[in-house]
């Protein structure tokens, strides 16, 4: 059972928006903290976990992979600038299959910087 929406182009192909990288990324890192915090973790053990992990992957996000470390509380690596792009479900296809240039006719955020590292 899809737990996102099921859209309609303009040329009538049906599309799923159960696509969640962010989200899958995101619980991979709390297990990896709950995991590594061992048997009965607490809010700080769970935290110095986090903050021991190293390298972790990032889908979408941070350039694909991304790092924790003491002092450093967040995972990307990298950043790049998109900017927000209105597609409507009448929005057509372009020959590359993309709406205004998003992967669905759903508002978006389209990628138009490289990625530049942080830290």
């Amino acid at each position: 059972m899809p737990a996102g929406n099921i859209y309609t182009d303009a040329n009538g192909k049906t599309l799923n928006s159960d696509y969640t990288p962010q989200e899958c990324a995101l619980a991979n890192i709390i297990n990896l903290g709950l995991t590594a915090a061992g048997v009965n973790p607490t809010r700080q053990s769970y935290i110095d976990a986090v903050l021991n992990l190293g390298e972790v992957p990032l889908a979408l996000a941070g350039g694909g992979t991304g790092k924790f470390a003491p002092g450093k509380p967040f995972a990307a690596n990298a950043l790049h600038t998109v900017r927000i792009t209105a597609a409507a479900l009448d929005t057509a296809p372009d020959a590359n299959g993309l709406y205004n240039g998003c992967a669905a006719p759903v508002n978006c955020g389209v990628v138009v910087g490289d990625w530049t590292p942080i830290s």
